[in-house]
C-alpha cells in the first residue's frame, strides 16, 4: 500500500472572495479529486450579461493550451415561485411580475449559444470540410419542457422545445433510487431506457 502523504497547508493570510466560494470551493474539489488537475479554472459571471459572457469566452479561450473553445455547456438556470398568475386582489392594481427566470434561462442561454457558435465559426469557418475539429453546444432541457407544471409558466417555456437524450423519467444516479420510487408509485410510469455512464455523467440511450 502507497503511503499517505500530508496535505499541504493552508495560507489563511491569502485574500479569499467570499461572494464566490461555491465556484472556488468546486475548483479546489476538482484539484484535491485529481480531476482536471491545473485544468480548471473559476470565472463569476452573470450569465442575464452580455458583457460577462464576452468575458468568461474571452478568458476560457486564453486559458486552453490551444486559444481554442470546443466544449460549451449552458447550464446556468434557476426557478422559484412564478408570479405571473398570482392575482393581487380585486381592489389592488397589478403587480410587474419578476421575468428572471427568463432572463437566466432563456436569454442568457441564447448569450452563451450566439457566442459558442461564433467560437465554433470562427476556429471551424463556415464551410464543411473533414479538416474541422468537432465542438459541441450542450443546452439543459427538464421534465418541465414536456410535462405541465402548473403556475410555472416561466420555467415551462424556458425549457421546452429542446431536444433531449432522455425524453422522459431515466432511472439514473443523478437522484437517489427513494426518489425515483417515490416518483413511480404516485402513477408515473418510467421510461424501460437503459442508462451508462459517461465518466461521472449518467445518460440514457
Amino acid at each position: 500500500m502507497t503511503p499517505s502523504s500530508p496535505s499541504p497547508l493552508i495560507d489563511y493570510a491569502v485574500d479569499f472572495n467570499t461572494d464566490n466560494l461555491a465556484g472556488q470551493a468546486y475548483v479546489g474539489a476538482l484539484h484535491a479529486a485529481n480531476e482536471l488537475p491545473g485544468n480548471t479554472k473559476f470565472v463569476p459571471c452573470d450569465v442575464t450579461h452580455w458583457e460577462d459572457q464576452i468575458r468568461l469566452f474571452e478568458q476560457a479561450a486564453e486559458f486552453g493550451s490551444s486559444g481554442k473553445i470546443y466544449y460549451v455547456i449552458a447550464n446556468a438556470g434557476m426557478t422559484r415561485s412564478d408570479d405571473v398568475f398570482t392575482f393581487n386582489g380585486p381592489d389592488k392594481a397589478p403587480q410587474k411580475p419578476d421575468l428572471s427566470i427568463l432572463d437566466i434561462n432563456m436569454y442568457g442561454v441564447l448569450y452563451s449559444t450566439k457566442l459558442a457558435l461564433h467560437y465554433f465559426m470562427s476556429q471551424n469557418g463556415v464551410t464543411p470540410s473533414p479538416a474541422q475539429e468537432d465542438t459541441c453546444l450542450i443546452l439543459i432541457s427538464s421534465g418541465a419542457g414536456f410535462l405541465d407544471v402548473p403556475r410555472s409558466p416561466q420555467y415551462c417555456n424556458t425549457k421546452s422545445r429542446v431536444n433531449v437524450i432522455a425524453r422522459w423519467y431515466v432511472r439514473t444516479s443523478i437522484l437517489p433510487k427513494e426518489t425515483f420510487d417515490h416518483v413511480q408509485s404516485s402513477g408515473v410510469e418510467l421510461s424501460l431506457q437503459r442508462w451508462k455512464t459517461l465518466g461521472n455523467a449518467p445518460y440514457g440511450f
